[in-house]
């Protein structure tokens, strides 16, 4: 079923998903957002060959049967290349929920707008922060499986501002 066709979107239950056979994707772009503005405003403004996914903070167990099944079909041979991007907040549940997906659902999964200068030209329009939000994101410096996360980190740490999702649509 091309459901490519239908503006706006489509929700799907938990059945659903579950009797879902992934067979074919015919976009060349995957996208994962966190945030439900972000979301609306990214099918609204959306390219053809981009499949927009609603994440909704850390994934639900449907949302979670979703990637695996994604996961499982992008790992196939194919001639066409599939990228699939997670677009979070620029902050410690942002990086959590990435690295939650990336590590236990979506091996291939990349981040989209959630670096360093996206940060730095969003930073004014972010959010203050105290010693106990300060001492989890140090904690994300002492993991070095969040090595990859360490520049982000360290600028949203030595701005002290983190900055939601919501806050990049122009």
């Amino acid at each position: 079923m091309n459901v490519g066709l239908l503006p706006g979107g489509v929700g799907l239950t938990g059945e659903t998903i579950e009797a879902l056979e992934i067979r074919e994707i015919r976009s060349s772009r995957i996208l994962l957002v966190e945030n439900l503005t972000c979301y609306h405003h990214v099918v609204q403004e959306s390219q053809e060959g981009t499949v927009v996914i609603f994440a909704g903070g850390f994934p639900h167990r449907h949302l979670q049967k979703l990637l695996q099944k994604l996961s499982t079909f992008l790992e196939e041979p194919r001639e066409q290349t599939i990228c699939i991007q997670h677009w979070g907040d620029l902050d410690y549940g942002g990086i959590r929920i990435f690295e939650f997906i990336r590590r236990k659902l979506v091996l291939q999964l990349r981040p989209y707008l959630m670096d360093v200068a996206t940060y730095e030209e969003f930073r004014v329009q972010g959010i203050s922060f105290g010693k106990l939000y300060e001492r989890k994101l140090s904690s994300l410096l002492e993991d070095g499986s969040f090595a990859e996360w360490h520049p982000l980190v360290e600028a949203i740490l030595r701005e002290g501002y983190r900055v939601e999702q919501e806050s990049l649509l122009r």
